[in-house]
C-alpha cells in the first residue's frame, strides 16, 4: 500500500510506481532521464526507437531490475498489425532483459482490430513469463465499455493527444491487469 499521494500500486502488479511516468519520444536526452529518475519516477514507456530511453533502461536493468517498472508495446496498423512476437523478442534485447512489465497492443481504432488470435498471443506471452501484463491503447470508448462489460478489469487514464494530430482530445488507454505468473 503506498505511503503517500506521490506513489500508487500499479494495477495488480503489487509494485509501488510515482504517479508520474515517463516517455522519452520527443528524445531529452540520458541527463534528463536520470533527472526523472533522481525525482523518483519509476515507471517508463518506451517505443523501439526510443534510444534515449532505450539505452538509459538497458544500463539501469544490469543492476536493479525489479526497481523499475517499463510499458511498451506492438503497433495495430489499422490494415494489419506487426509481428508482436518479432515486437516483443526485439525490446527484450533492447532493454537488457528478460521480461516487460506491461506490453501493450497500441492504438485500437475499432473492435475488428481486436481479434481473438491477437488476445491469444498476448496470453502466450504472458504464460510464457516474457510480460507480466498485457492491455491495449484504445481511441474507442465503446469498445472500452464492452471489453468492461465483458469482465475485463482495466486500468483507464486520460492521455492529451498532441495538437498536431489534431484538436487535443482526451483519449483512453487501458491496461488489463494480469496477475503475473
Amino acid at each position: 500500500m503506498p505511503s503517500n499521494f506521490l506513489h500508487t500500486t500499479f494495477g495488480s502488479s503489487g509494485k509501488e510506481v510515482f504517479r508520474l511516468g515517463l516517455s522519452a519520444t520527443y528524445r531529452p536526452g540520458k541527463a534528463a532521464i536520470h533527472k526523472a529518475i533522481d525525482a523518483g519516477v519509476n515507471f517508463f514507456f518506451c517505443y523501439g526507437f526510443d534510444t534515449h530511453m532505450t539505452r538509459t533502461l538497458r544500463e539501469l536493468f544490469k543492476t536493479n531490475r525489479e526497481k523499475y517498472m517499463v510499458a511498451t508495446g506492438a503497433y495495430n496498423l489499422l490494415l494489419g498489425h506487426l509481428n508482436l512476437r518479432r515486437t516483443l523478442e526485439k525490446r527484450l534485447r533492447q532493454l537488457g532483459t528478460d521480461y516487460i512489465d506491461a506490453f501493450l497492443y497500441l492504438g485500437v481504432m475499432k473492435e475488428k482490430q481486436l481479434d481473438q488470435k491477437i488476445i491469444e498471443q498476448f496470453h502466450r506471452f504472458r504464460d510464457e513469463g516474457k510480460v507480466r501484463m498485457i492491455g491495449m491503447s484504445c481511441h474507442d470508448r465503446k469498445l472500452i465499455g464492452r471489453l468492461a462489460d465483458d469482465g475485463i478489469s482495466a486500468l483507464s487514464w486520460p492521455a492529451i493527444t498532441p495538437p498536431i494530430a489534431g484538436p487535443n482530445k482526451i483519449s483512453s488507454r487501458i491496461c488489463k491487469n494480469i496477475t503475473p505468473a
